[in-house]
């Protein structure tokens, strides 16, 4: 429940940022385009997402963390070679909510230049930015946007909640709409869930008539990888 209402107070601050200098929580309402994303990786269960997106011709964004760059660097280049996005998750997943004033720009810097390293190892230099568990203020903004980052927050996402499949699924279907930017997992575990629920809500976009694209595209920004 607690990280329900964390969700929520995210999302609704999201909202009122969707547009805001160098940070974005969804994208323009009358492009009839979605961003499919998925956080945490690269992980055991992402060829299993890989092969789900391909199965149904869809391109998606993925933010990744460096750590897990560094131990699975050819998870990270086949998602690349497959034509995704790849953006950065930092280095290893800290939360920001605990260390929120600005005297924690140097531990910012220090992950996102660690991240940094990870995929210029495997050929990779990111323009995306999404902050672990959504935390965005003004310094953290400010950071990104001086070492060349763009910060990507979301519209929606719920996997990390205790629901049945179909339920999950439910609750991602009512929330695909024009500019939508949607959140999933691949890192983790088990991914059965998530990937059921990622699956519906591809078909409820091409239902609706709805493009799938990366989140640069969605927001129309020079670099797409």
């Amino acid at each position: 429940m607690k990280l329900f209402i964390t969700f929520l107070v995210v999302f609704f601050i999201s909202l009122n940022l969707a547009y805001c200098d160098n940070f974005y929580a969804q994208g323009p309402k009358g492009k009839k385009q979605i961003a499919i994303t998925f956080d945490d990786g690269p992980g055991p269960h992402t060829q299993e997402v890989l092969d789900m997106l391909k199965a149904n011709g869809v391109k998606a964004t993925f933010f990744m963390e460096g750590q897990l760059v560094n131990i699975r660097p050819a998870m990270a280049q086949m998602v690349i070679a497959d034509g995704h996005e790849v953006g950065s998750h930092l280095y290893d997943h800290p939360n920001f909510y605990k260390m929120k004033g600005i005297e924690n720009k140097p531990k910012l810097l220090k992950q996102i230049q660690l991240a940094e390293n990870a995929f210029l190892k495997i050929g990779h230099k990111p323009n995306l930015v999404r902050m672990p568990y959504g935390f965005v203020n003004t310094w953290v903004k400010q950071t990104l946007e001086e070492k060349g980052y763009i910060a990507v927050n979301w519209t929606f996402g719920c996997d990390w909640n205790k629901m049945k499949k179909e339920e999950l699924a439910a609750v991602y279907v009512k929330n695909v709409r024009a500019g939508a930017i949607l959140l999933f997992h691949d890192g983790g575990s088990n991914r059965e869930r998530t990937i059921y629920a990622a699956k519906r809500a591809i078909e409820e976009a091409k239902k609706q008539g709805l493009g799938i694209v990366t989140v640069s595209q969605l927001l129309g920004l020079n670099k797409v990888n």
